[in-house]
């Protein structure tokens, strides 16, 4: 019930189950993976979460461009009402980052 759930929500919500959670520990249970130290998978890819919270967000973004992994998601959990404060940080670090738009954007 909880897949169907997920399948037929057109964006993830709160209920959806997150398989790409599950997949990693189906592989060690399968013994096709193996664990890796937090660095290494860090430097593979990273996660920001970015909230309200100024100090948070400038944290996150801090960690990213020291780590600089391979692969990166900003998860904007701003809710209805985003602080201009966080979405400025974020915008300055994005334009820092990727000064030219890609093919794309518009």
């Amino acid at each position: 019930d909880a897949f169907e759930y997920t399948r037929q929500s057109r964006f993830r919500s709160l209920y959806n189950v997150a398989p790409e959670y599950l997949y990693p520990y189906c592989l060690l249970y399968e013994q096709r993976a193996q664990f890796a130290g937090f660095l290494e998978t860090y430097r593979k890819s990273f996660y920001v979460g970015l909230d309200n919270n100024l100090l948070l967000a400038k944290s996150g973004l801090y960690l990213l461009e020291r780590i600089r992994p391979r692969f990166c998601c900003l998860n904007d959990n701003f809710g209805d009402v985003p602080n201009p404060r966080v979405e400025d940080a974020v915008r300055q670090y994005l334009e820092k980052k990727y000064p030219e738009k890609s093919s794309f954007e518009i």
